[in-house]
């Protein structure tokens, strides 16, 4: 029988609509009999996915929790100091070294960082953060005398490993270079950004996000007057290739004269102040669009399941842009998979690792436009192989991305950590 873990998950906003894969892995964690814990460095005001309310997570979730003045921070730091131990008095008092921390210990920054851990027992097993910068809180908080007997693990996940930012990256991780500390990425793409900056391959476990199949699963599909809904979700971004869904769809229906199609996309829609939004609404108008369209604000996992429910096709044109950023594996590709949707998406990243081409839905080459539209096209002219791989799609997330299976993998991870 394994050995039940304690493990904290550092986390930079808790919960959120975005990162729910996160909350995925938590909860199968404690399905597997773990216990866990979760720091986060702020709150989130979205809509609290079910799961979250359901396993109790907020309980188990601590905040860090810093005034903004430095009065309100000196009153709040005499009152920590009153409620704990000795033992942890000491080490609280340690994250005001100068000499450790530089200016941030003056400013108590470094304080607030570490003096939530004087609430617990402070013996975990695993420490788990997720995104690369998280990790600077266990080496904090190991500086000050906690988590001495816990052992790291670092997921990145994409934004946090910039590929034009060589020099700064080596910079913000060199604990995790010189450490030799086991990180996690979820595709290939992932991994050689992080061996470009000099991680060694033995310390990089391909480990992809997950998703729960017994959840994301299709029902009987009702649809509306023989109309192809076709899907997008997520953050309306340069790097998603957004703004060229019209362009897309442009060649479908004024080109093609395909008028039996809906184009869906659930995102931030009122961030007026993004670019992508301001062209994509731009490109809508320059092609005559709008009845074309539906512009969605975000949902949470269950609207998005019921709107992947009610597609045919989900896309994701994403691109590489100016510094190289790319998606790197695009959950809601497997998501859309699951739900028995074809999906079509470019080369772009780590996007085409997460599908069989031809089988599962197909890759395009970024930036091309008509022969993305074009793999639309077949896809809208052929239901029959449309269903089949769709079919295909749930098969292939069942057996490669499922929760239960990667959870089995991280499991591994940990316990080989903690040899």
């Amino acid at each position: 029988m394994k050995k039940s873990l304690k493990i904290l998950f550092l986390i930079p906003t808790f919960p959120t609509l975005t990162e729910t894969f996160i909350v995925n892995q938590i909860i199968d964690l404690m399905q597997r009999g773990h216990v866990v814990d979760i720091f986060a460095t702020a709150k989130s005001n979205q809509i609290i996915h079910s799961k979250v309310t359901e396993y109790n997570l907020l309980s188990k979730t601590h905040y860090l929790n810093a005034p903004d003045s430095i009065y309100k921070r000196i009153v709040s730091f005499f009152k920590i100091l009153r409620k704990t131990n000795l033992k942890n008095d000491l080490k609280l008092i340690s994250a005001l070294n100068v000499f450790k921390f530089g200016l941030s210990a003056l400013k108590l920054s470094t304080f607030y960082k570490v003096a939530w851990l004087s609430k617990t027992n402070d013996n975990y097993d695993i420490v788990h953060a997720h995104f690369g910068q998280m990790s600077d809180y266990y080496f904090i908080a190991q500086k000050c005398g906690f988590l001495k007997d816990s052992k790291l693990v670092t997921t990145f996940h994409g934004y946090d490993i910039t590929p034009s930012e060589t020099s700064l990256n080596k910079y913000k991780y060199a604990l995790l270079l010189d450490r030799n500390m086991i990180v996690t990425v979820n595709t290939e793409f992932s991994k050689s950004l992080l061996l470009n900056i000099g991680f060694k391959p033995k310390n990089i476990h391909i480990l992809p996000v997950g998703v729960d199949t017994s959840y994301y699963k299709p029902h009987k599909k009702k649809y509306n007057n023989n109309i192809l809904n076709i899907l997008f979700i997520g953050r309306i971004t340069k790097l998603k290739g957004v703004s060229k869904i019209p362009e897309i769809c442009n060649y479908i229906i004024n080109e093609k004269g395909i008028k039996n199609v809906q184009f869906k996309i659930i995102g931030n829609i009122h961030y007026k102040a993004e670019k992508e939004l301001q062209r994509l609404y731009e490109t809508i108008e320059k092609y005559n669009l709008k009845d074309y369209f539906q512009l969605i604000g975000p949902k949470n996992q269950d609207g998005i399941i019921e709107e992947m429910n009610a597609s045919h096709i989900y896309i994701m044109p994403g691109i590489r842009d100016s510094d190289g950023r790319a998606e790197t594996q695009g959950l809601v590709i497997q998501e859309a998979q699951s739900m028995k949707l074809p999906v079509v998406v470019t080369d772009a990243g780590g996007m085409r690792y997460g599908l069989i081409d031809n089988k599962t839905g197909f890759v395009v080459e970024q930036n091309n436009i008509k022969d993305f539209a074009s793999k639309l096209e077949f896809l809208i002219n052929n239901p029959k192989q449309r269903k089949l791989m769709g079919e295909n799609a749930r098969d292939f997330v069942k057996k490669h991305y499922d929760s239960k299976i990667l959870g089995d993998q991280l499991e591994r991870i940990y316990f080989n950590e903690l040899k």
